[in-house]
């Protein structure tokens, strides 16, 4: 070999490794990486850049080697693998294999927090154990092992609350499960041991939050009814394994007064019941209630002490005379019948015999002594 030959060569190869140091791959020098790398294994820190199909590379991509394509390492030529960074495709930020070169990196997935299970961008789903309460907006959600709860009672510390067909929980709202109607509040909270009105009418929520139906309520007022349709029964009659009650404007039981329907006039008394078979006095006098609680009117009345009359207004004559189809008789100041006595009327004296009528145009022997009567029942003689 001439020696000019050789000194090219020496130039030549002085000028390669003069490049080579440049560019920084010879044996020693440091790569060129970019800044907090993640080297393909998923977005370092927790930070997620914006969705995008390729991982852009922040080192230069040719250093005078010979690749395919940028996300190629090795050389054609020589074989020689580089350092820099390069750029892989993938089909989604999620994706986890190049779509150019097939390399597999590590990824990262994206959930809203701790209790989600789900990918945001990839739909992929993972094992969660978070239980608990998570609040989105105005609205609070329920997570179960990780799973959203749906249509469905959930208990918690507070009480009981319903979860809707997207999971939030209800408030303010009616619900009808397979036992029966309850009602959450405005915290969402299933409201217990209270009356609730709604556009229809009053309804009684009891101890497990359920609408009562068909039975008594009793609170700090008084006594109430719910019928079959959970709603307060008002304005109308109950009758009970005890008797019959009267349900007022507002529902609840009357004791202690009068109550007039299209029949007639009732009384019920301090328990609410209605009084039957028996006399009841007020301000005015005596009435007497039959058998079914109907105050009487025009009625001879019986009871264990003798005969009463009750008049057109349903109060004891008193203190008057009283004519039937067998005779006339004396009402005293109870309203009894007179029997076997004398009574003297507007200066005259007329006697009630045992049945308790009025002699008239008779003669009659009366404690041992006999007395005539005119034909009006006075005594003559």
């Amino acid at each position: 070999m001439r020696r000019g030959s050789l000194f090219a060569i020496m130039v030549t190869l002085t000028v390669c490794l003069l490049s080579v140091g440049f560019l920084g791959i010879a044996t020693g020098a440091a790569p060129l990486l970019p800044t907090n790398p993640t080297n393909d294994g998923g977005w370092a820190d927790g930070v997620i850049p914006s969705r995008t199909t390729t991982t852009t590379a922040t080192g230069p991509t040719q250093d005078g080697h010979a690749y395919s394509g940028d996300c190629d390492r090795t050389c054609n030529d020589c074989g020689k693998v580089r350092e820099v960074w390069v750029t892989h495709t993938y089909a989604s930020l999620c994706g986890a294999t190049c779509t150019v070169c097939g390399e597999v990196r590590a990824i990262a997935h994206t959930y809203d927090g701790a209790w989600d299970a789900t990918c945001n961008f990839c739909g992929q789903t993972r094992d969660v154990t978070f239980t608990g309460w998570v609040p989105s907006g105005a609205k609070w959600y329920y997570y179960q092992n990780g799973k959203l709860l749906k249509n469905t009672w959930q208990l918690d510390s507070v009480g009981w609350c319903y979860l809707g067909s997207d999971g939030a929980m209800m408030t303010n709202a009616w619900i009808k499960d397979s036992v029966g109607w309850c009602y959450v509040g405005a915290n969402g909270y299933c409201v217990t041991d209270c009356w609730k009105q709604d556009s229809i009418g009053w309804c009684y929520l009891d101890a497990n939050g359920r609408m009562a139906t068909n039975q008594w309520i009793k609170d700090s007022v008084g006594w109430c009814y719910v019928g079959a349709d959970g709603y307060c029964v008002t304005n109308c009659w109950k009758q009970d394994s005890i008797g019959w009650c009267y349900l007022d404007a507002n529902g609840r039981m009357a004791t202690n007064r009068w109550i007039k329907d299209s029949v007639g006039w009732c009384y019920v008394g301090a328990d609410g019941y209605c009084i039957t078979n028996n006399w009841v006095k007020d301000s005015v006098g005596w009435v007497y209630l039959d058998a079914n609680g109907r105050m009487l009117t025009n009625s001879w009345v019986q009871d264990s002490v003798g005969w009463c009359y009750v008049g057109a207004d349903g109060y004891a004559v008193t203190e008057c005379w009283k004519k039937d189809s067998v005779g006339w008789c004396y009402l005293d100041e109870n309203g009894s019948m007179t029997k076997n006595d004398w009574v003297k009327d507007d200066g005259k004296w007329y006697y009630l015999d045992a049945g308790g009528y009025m002699l008239a145009d008779t003669t009659k022997t009366i404690g041992g002594k006999t007395y005539t009567f005119n034909a009006s029942g006075v005594w003559v003689g």
